[in-house]
């Protein structure tokens, strides 16, 4: 069988009656070709500068004040989470703003993300 052409930014699986269990992170698009009876999946390995961690509650608040979404919450320990961000420009806007105190926001709205974020953090226990 030739292998088909591979996009260096992808990697791509050609699986033949037998799937694959250990993959790398990414975001998986399979397809199924029941005639040939296989399957094609298409991995787009995620870069790690693509995201913004931190454990950092007041910091996160003020992200998702500023509309930037939580993409996921790691648990790292009971009592401590890393919360994951996409990074984008408006995101190391904010961040910049944020480290150089000159972020200005309404107080009630930000102590209800901080309630919003909380109530994740606690419903994952």
């Amino acid at each position: 069988m030739n292998s088909p052409e591979i996009n260096p930014d992808e990697k791509a699986l050609i699986c033949e009656g037998f799937f694959f269990y250990q993959l790398p992170i990414g975001e998986f698009s399979p397809s199924i070709n029941k005639d040939k009876k296989t399957m094609n999946m298409t991995i787009k390995i995620i870069n790690q500068n693509d995201f913004y961690k931190t454990s950092d509650l007041a910091c996160s608040t003020a992200l998702v004040f500023f509309d930037c979404l939580i993409e996921k919450i790691e648990k790292v320990t009971p009592r401590k989470a890393v919360f994951v961000f996409k990074r984008n420009q408006k995101l190391d806007k904010v961040l910049t703003k944020y480290w150089q105190r000159k972020l200005k926001v309404e107080p009630a709205a930000y102590f209800e993300q901080l309630s919003f974020i909380k109530s994740r953090l606690y419903a994952q226990e």
